[in-house]
């Protein structure tokens, strides 16, 4: 959780990202993408590709970046 959180604030100051809240934001983040472990555990077929794509889309718009 801390590294979503030293990347996000780092996105923050280079002009990367625009969040109202970084603690929150970090927290969503480390969901999203650290739940795939989860959906990889149910789902041995997972398609890595499509997920890792999906999972980039909404994390650009979670940090209000340019799709």
């Amino acid at each position: 959780m801390a590294a979503y959180g030293a990347l996000l604030r780092r996105a923050i100051a280079e002009g990367r990202a625009d969040v109202d809240d970084p603690a929150s934001t970090a927290a969503l983040l480390f969901s999203l993408v650290e739940g795939v472990i989860l959906r990889r555990a149910d789902d041995r077929n997972l398609d890595a590709a499509r997920v890792a794509d999906g999972i980039e889309q909404a994390t650009l718009r979670i940090l209000g970046a340019s799709l």
